[in-house]
């Protein structure tokens, strides 16, 4: 498989996620969720992003053939997350002093520094999915390293052709093992404390951005044999049902249980239908449409965190109007990408000329 076709595919598995968070984010009553169980197909997006994430970062990795924490290379992944993030937190903070009609909800409570600092520390800003950005500076810094120099060590260790599958069960237990300490902790600190620390986390996905480096070193073989994988992505979407759907628990997974690690080959699943069949040459709009929104995901999440989390009109959440309401964050999402990257140049432009 070329890269072209490798880079089609992966954009076509990030524009279906991103389609599934903004549905998610839409909070849309139970009467539309269970006619067709909607949860199935709008919990599996930031796993996949999380198994892009992996797949894309060992790619990376592999292509520029250096050490991962060279100051070159942190600066390049760390800027493509921060700055677009720094504006987006920075244009919440304008609307939050500016007491706007836009404004949807009362955000006076966080009108002093102190207050707000403390709530992008702890929250990572206003609007769903906050979480997500601090958690891929996490992944840089800290559990991607961690994860090359555990996939090194094993393959100077292990020579066995199941090494992939004794690399994702270590992971799996040591990211049970945060599971169990972080419901023990549960007993002893308080429960908003834990729920905040949690969702803040990038522990919890370290066996989703596992599966991502597998997938990139065994790209062919899971293609041509995801037959044998398929009992465990049906099992994936089994255990969002149960837990969704019927309140269902599993230990040790009591914390965000229907984005836990046994969905992880749920969302493989349609990483693999993307990567399966969508890198037919096909240059029609759709197509132009479908990647241009793959290649926007991260500024597209961006923009909704705003937009669900302070702009939107709720008056209008009903019927014809939720298509308005995605329509809206995935042009302003769009737009934030073109946009950004000219205004990130000329304010490092500006900022040479004074130095």
């Amino acid at each position: 498989m070329n890269r072209v076709e490798n880079i089609k595919g992966i954009d076509y598995a990030k524009a279906f996620a991103i389609l599934g968070v903004l549905i998610l984010h839409l909070y849309l009553p139970n009467s539309y969720d269970e006619k067709v169980l909607l949860r199935l197909w709008t919990e599996v997006g930031v796993p996949i992003f999380m198994i892009v994430t992996g797949h894309n970062y060992i790619l990376s990795y592999y292509k520029s053939k250096k050490n991962w924490l060279s100051r070159n290379n942190l600066y390049r992944k760390l800027k493509k997350i921060i700055i677009p993030y720094f504006y987006i937190l920075i244009f919440e903070i304008i609307l939050i002093f500016s007491k706007s009609g836009f404004v949807t909800y009362n955000f006076s409570k966080y009108r002093n520094i102190k207050s707000l600092l403390f709530f992008i520390f702890t929250k990572g800003g206003i609007g769903p999915g906050s979480y997500y950005s601090p958690i891929l500076i996490q992944i840089v810094l800290i559990y991607f390293p961690l994860l090359l120099l555990f996939n090194n060590f094993l393959n100077r260790l292990v020579k066995s052709r199941y090494k992939s599958i004794i690399s994702l069960l270590v992971i799996f237990i040591i990211e049970a093992i945060f599971e169990v300490i972080i419901n023990y902790m549960g007993s002893i600190y308080n429960k908003d404390f834990l729920d905040n620390f949690y969702r803040m986390s990038g522990l919890r996905y370290i066996p989703f951005l596992q599966l991502g480096i597998i997938l990139y070193n065994h790209k062919n073989q899971i293609l041509k044999n995801f037959k044998k994988i398929l009992p465990l992505s049906i099992g994936g979407g089994i255990y969002i049902y149960l837990t969704h759907y019927k309140d269902c628990t599993f230990p040790p997974f009591y914390y965000w249980k229907q984005v836990a690690t046994p969905i992880m080959f749920y969302a493989l699943f349609f990483i693999y239908i993307a990567l399966k069949y969508f890198n037919v040459p096909n240059k029609n709009f759709f197509e132009k449409v479908v990647i241009t929104i793959g290649k926007s995901t991260y500024h597209i999440y961006l923009a909704q965190m705003v937009y669900f989390g302070m702009l939107r009109i709720q008056h209008y959440d009903k019927g014809f109007y939720y298509i308005i309401h995605i329509l809206i964050c995935i042009s302003a999402g769009i737009i934030f990408y073109y946009v950004e990257p000219k205004i990130t140049k000329k304010i490092e432009l500006s900022i040479k000329k004074l130095q």
